[in-house]
Parts: C-alpha cells; structure tokens; sequence
C-alpha cells in the first residue's frame, strides 16, 4: 500500500524483505531517504539504521521509521539512533507518510 501510494506520489521505491537486505540496497542505491520497519526477518530495523548510521558515506541518509511497534523503548532507542521521524502505522494515513516525506525532502 505504501509503496503504490510513494510511487504515485513520483518516488522511485526500492523496497528489502528484511533489515540485512536492506543494508544491501540502501548501500548500492544510496537513496534520498530511508523508511523503515523495526519488525523484520533476518535483521531489525534497528539493525539497518545501525548500519547506516556506522558508514560514512550513509551516515547522512534520512531515516524515517514507519511501524506497529510503539513502545517507549523503542521510541528512545530510534532517537538515539538518530531517527527523524517515528510513526505508527496505524496513526497515519499514506497521504500523510507521503507529506512528511516531502517535507523531510525538502530540509534536505
């Protein structure tokens, strides 16, 4: 659903089934923004962002998580990560997810 809705927004979407995967992509596309699930196989989310955050060249990419799991120790541990925006999926709309992309796009 989010990714029909990005791509008739005009975002080229590459999508992962997990968080090692991810990394791969993220790693060889280099895209203007990441967003993320904390729940995956193989690999979390957190994962993922770990690895980003750890690589020079990666480091600046903007993480935004979209997920289910809303706990406070996951919120503090994706603003210590250094995410921008932590939305539960539920709470927003892809219209929504898509202006705040824009926006995030834009400061950038």
């Amino acid at each position: 659903m989010y990714k029909v809705r990005l791509e008739k927004s005009g975002f080229k979407v590459v999508t992962a089934s997990n968080g090692k995967q991810g990394f791969t992509v993220i790693k060889n596309e280099k895209p203007d923004l990441a967003l993320v699930d904390i729940i995956m196989p193989t690999r979390d989310g957190f994962y993922l962002i770990k690895k980003l955050k750890s690589r020079k060249e990666l480091a600046s990419i903007p993480v935004i998580l979209l997920t289910n799991l809303d706990s406070p120790e996951a919120r503090e541990k994706a603003c210590q990560l250094g995410v921008l925006f932590f939305l539960v999926k539920p709470h927003f709309m892809p219209s929504e997810i898509v202006k705040i992309i824009n926006e995030v796009l834009k400061v950038k």
